[in-house]
């Protein structure tokens, strides 16, 4: 078992909740030129965004499940990974099919990389220490929310709509790099998985 780093884990959870946030809240400004650069109506482009919720959330319960049992830092490193993917594929789509697709995809990876990294926190620190840790984690999360519109914004006056996803795949892939420092305990194989309940659940 490794024990990582704490500072380090509390950095990569303080930069990939904004981004699991920012990911939401930055494309909602692009979807207007979005439909009118891939010639799509305006209910189809709007599924960028309700795409990725949509599998970012259902997925999400599933997820920290199966962390659980492969390793929170491996399912993290692989949440990760796919995620910088999809949102590349995202932000190079010449289509609003492929973008549509590739973003539900990405939700996938969003889901896998913020449960296994709450849980990492949660096994970093004790007590009064996982409170603050969880305190700034949740700062983060929050100032995604509410300054993704303003990111989304400036990218798109600056760049284009595709730079809004090809910065976040960037930023994505640049996370990768914190991942030998993130604790790796041995996996709980627990029971069985649910995949009933888990289908039921998303589906619901």
């Amino acid at each position: 078992m490794s024990t990582g780093n704490p500072r380090a884990t509390l950095a990569a959870a303080c930069v990939v909740g904004p981004l699991m946030t920012l990911v939401v809240t930055g494309p909602s400004v692009a979807v207007p030129d979005i439909s009118a650069d891939l010639h799509s109506s305006l209910s189809a482009a709007q599924w960028v965004v309700d795409g990725y919720m949509l599998t970012a959330s259902s997925s999400l319960a599933a997820m920290g499940s199966l962390a659980d049992r492969i390793g929170h830092r491996r399912m993290f490193t692989w949440g990760m990974a796919f995620f910088a993917f999809w949102m590349a594929v995202s932000g190079l789509s010449n289509s609003i099919l492929l973008l549509d697709l590739s973003r539900a995809i990405a939700g996938f990876g969003s889901g896998a990389a913020l449960a296994s990294i709450t849980a990492i926190v949660a096994q970093s620190f004790d007590d009064a220490a996982r409170a603050k840790a969880f305190g700034l984690f949740g700062t983060f999360l929050g100032a995604g929310l509410a300054f993704g519109p303003m990111f989304g914004g400036a990218l798109v006056n600056l760049w284009g709509w595709r730079s809004v996803f090809l910065v976040l795949a960037g930023a994505s892939a640049l996370v990768l790099l914190a991942t030998p420092m993130l604790p790796s305990p041995q996996p709980n194989g627990g029971q069985r998985f649910d995949w009933s309940g888990t289908f039921a659940f998303s589906i619901g």
